[in-house]
């Protein structure tokens, strides 16, 4: 219902590229955000920081009604808080450390929604059956150890379809750099890590470098699409 927002209306400390112009075109429906980071281990506040950032992009300009969704033409108009919580946007992540850091990220934007937000925010066992038009995945884990001993719960197949299917028309996948790199050797892990790096490396086939610039400085990353 308006163009996405100039620098000015984001989050004035948390992390923004251009790029983000990009992540959350319309027409970019299957989306990853890459950033560098090597140390972060369930819990990513700087990943949290962008989710924020695109949330606050997602707030600006989105509809509260999608089109071709229903049986009644949709009447588009901006949400009010509690149609943008639970039916435009939720946030799904793997640790409860990482949702924990998101949750707060976001309530220090919009502090008289914090009840709103947590229900918006939830690690993807306890967000299955919901569904929301837009789906930020947030994993968070960058230390190259951490993603060693967890790589079969991070990147089990059945995990990664309950997050992406959740989204009704956008589904962005935020991540580490280390994360979307890593080559499981467990076996098992091997097996299933295909959905999610084929999400990353093939199916978002378009890819945009990005500059990440925030208040404790510039770091580079890389918006991926679906053309």
């Amino acid at each position: 219902v308006r163009p996405l927002p100039s620098r000015a209306a984001y989050p004035a400390t948390y992390p923004w590229s251009a790029a983000f112009d990009q992540a959350l075109d319309p027409s970019a429906r299957v989306v990853t955000v890459l950033h560098e980071d090597d140390i972060s281990s369930q819990g990513n506040r700087y990943e949290a920081e962008i989710v924020a950032s695109l949330v606050a992009g997602l707030r600006h300009s989105v509809s509260a009604t999608l089109d071709n969704w229903g049986t009644t033409p949709a009447v588009h108009l901006a949400p009010t808080p509690g149609e943008f919580w639970s039916r435009c946007v939720g946030i799904v992540t793997p640790h409860r450390a990482q949702r924990a850091l998101v949750v707060r990220a976001l309530t220090d934007v919009w502090p008289a929604e914090a009840d709103l937000i947590a229900d918006a925010v939830d690690t993807v066992e306890r967000f299955q059956g919901g569904e929301r038009h837009t789906i930020i995945v947030t994993f968070g884990v960058a230390d190259v150890d951490v993603i060693g001993g967890e790589e079969a719960f991070l990147m089990q197949l059945e995990r990664t379809n309950v997050a992406v299917s959740r989204a009704m028309a956008k589904c962005i996948v935020v991540m580490p750099n280390a994360l979307a790199a890593h080559i499981p050797e467990d076996k098992r892990a091997l097996e299933t890590a295909f959905a999610l790096k084929d999400y990353v490396e093939e199916f978002c086939n378009q890819r945009v470098d990005a500059l990440l610039q925030s208040t404790t400085g510039n770091r580079a990353g890389q918006v991926r699409y679906r053309s």
